[in-house]
Parts: structure tokens; sequence; C-alpha cells
């Protein structure tokens, strides 16, 4: 699912990937899907921190040769330093887009909190654009690295394929709501947040909000004990 926006912009510009070997239990194959993209895969040499860079010189840059850059990292990761570099070196003339997530701001003690946002506003002054996929990442982008609105939009992630992802027109039908999540069960992501907020909201209603989890986490078992009648965990399932 995750591949389809990349085959979507090849039917409208040439498209080449640049992805390492892994990212935690996925293994990417050399093509995606049966579209027109081309991907590159390279080893991938892990750091603290969840960093990372890649076993290349190039980023494939002198093979393909890129009019317009799109890093999906923050400007302070090791990659988009990587990136950045075989840009200067190799595509110098390439725009750079960044797609930014974070909707926290992890502070630092000193130095390293200066040396954080410094090298952050260094590498966000030589990024063309900011796509931002919410509003908050939006903010924290204006707020510590001063960056105007004309440079940064906030835009979904990934589409939706309808024809996959659709309203269920026999569930539209219940009066019962239902609340779903799908991720990963680690209280960084807001889970227990959530479950309070239901258990406050039905608190004051006689039909009370249906919450189902699905994924897997650290909060796991301690999700299973949980005795809400309103709740209930269900196991993962592929991506697909």
């Amino acid at each position: 699912e995750n591949q389809k926006n990349l085959e979507t912009l090849a039917e409208h510009a040439d498209v080449c990937a640049v992805v390492p070997d892994r990212i935690s239990s996925a293994i990417f194959d050399e093509q995606i899907g049966d579209g027109p993209a081309s991907l590159k895969v390279f080893r991938r040499v892990s750091l603290p921190r969840s960093q990372y860079l890649l076993m290349t010189i190039d980023m494939g840059m002198r093979e393909f040769r890129p009019d317009i850059i799109h890093i999906e990292y923050d400007p302070w990761s090791m990659i988009f330093w990587q990136m950045s570099v075989c840009r200067l070196l190799f595509a110098r003339q390439a725009r750079v887009i960044c797609t930014v997530k974070k909707n926290t701001y992890r502070k630092l003690r000193l130095p390293l909190a200066v040396a954080k946002k410094a090298i952050g506003r260094f590498f966000a002054g030589r990024v063309d654009h900011f796509i931002a996929v919410s509003r908050r990442a939006k903010a924290i982008y204006q707020e510590q690295f001063g960056i105007p609105e004309t440079r940064i939009d906030i835009v979904q992630h990934l589409g939706v394929d309808l024809a996959v992802f659709h309203p269920n027109e026999a569930a539209a039908q219940d009066d019962e709501l239902t609340i779903g999540y799908c991720g990963r069960f680690d209280a960084n992501k807001g889970v227990l947040d959530l479950i309070e907020a239901v258990r406050r909201i039905n608190v004051r209603l006689s039909t009370p909000v249906q919450l189902r989890l699905l994924g897997s986490g650290s909060l796991k078992q301690s999700l299973l004990d949980r005795e809400e009648s309103w709740l209930r965990v269900l196991e993962p399932v592929p991506h697909a």
C-alpha cells in the first residue's frame, strides 16, 4: 500500500526510490510492485538513536540524475546529511523537498539542545520546500526553525486507494460508534491517551463508544489485561 504513491507518481515523472535493505523486520525487494518506478536498495549501517547511513557514495545519482530530491527525514538526521552531500557532489541543480512527520520536538540537555537546533536551522535553510503531514508538524518547524508560511504545506503523507478502503455501508447504518487504531502499541504513540479519552466519554453515555486496537508493541500485554468491556485488542494483519 505504501508503494502505490510511488507507482502513481511514476505515471507523471521518472521516479527512483532510494531505500535501505531493511527497516525493522521489513525487507525491500528490488522492484516496486509491477509499476514503472525503480528502486535503489543499499545496505544499512545502523547508528545510535535509530539513525543510519547507507553504504553508497552517490545514492544512485550518477546514474539517475534527479531534478527533485524528496527526503522523508528531518534535517537533523544522519541520512538527510548524507543525501545533502550526495546532492552537492552529483546533483547540485536539484531542488530539495523534505517531508516531515514529527509531532513532538525532543528537548535535549545542553549543549546538545543548542547543537540540535543549530544543525536543524542550518540544513532546513537548504530545503526548498517542506511537506508537513500534520498541523502540529508544521507548527514545530515554524516555531523551532523559523520556516516561513510560503515554504511549508500540510499534505497527508500517504494517499488512500478507494478501491481497497471505502465506507462499509452495513456498518454505517449501525448506531454504535466504533473508534479504531492501527499501529504500534507504545506509550509515545498516544495509545493510553486514546483509551483514557474513550473512558471519559463512556462515563457520560448510556451506549458506550467501542474501541478497537489493532497491532503489537511493548504495551500489548497490559492492554490485553484491561477489563473495559468496550475495548478489544486485535492481532496484527498483513499490511496489504
